[in-house]
């Protein structure tokens, strides 16, 4: 299982998730495909803390699961917590870290 905590600044995935996308092509392309298959098949749970659109979001993870698959992803808005995104601590609000804590129990679960 492989969790990725990817934080938003402009409605796409922060430049370092871009910057691991790009190099890992250097370590896929290099060796046998089946490497790169081994990985696709990993289960992988994606957690976002953006206030923006999923969109760009999702479709930059499907490049790390199976193409008949979907992104597992949590979108944590400080918006749908009654928080400002400005100066962060989304993390600091008990509903969030439950909600948190549930989507990885059921990630582990399944």
């Amino acid at each position: 299982m492989a969790y990725y905590i990817v934080p938003n600044y402009s409605d796409y995935p922060c430049a370092y998730f871009f910057a691991f996308q790009e190099r890992s092509q250097g370590v896929f392309t290099h060796k046998p495909p089946a490497l790169y298959e081994q990985y696709l098949q990993i289960k992988k749970k994606f957690v976002v803390v953006s206030n923006t659109e999923q969109d760009n979001f999702c479709h930059a993870f499907t490049q790390h699961i199976p193409a008949d698959g979907k992104p597992d992803v949590l979108f944590l808005a400080a918006k749908d917590f009654d928080g400002g995104s400005i100066m962060g601590g989304i993390m600091k609000c008990p509903r969030v870290r439950q909600v948190v804590l549930d989507f990885v129990k059921t990630s582990s679960e399944t």
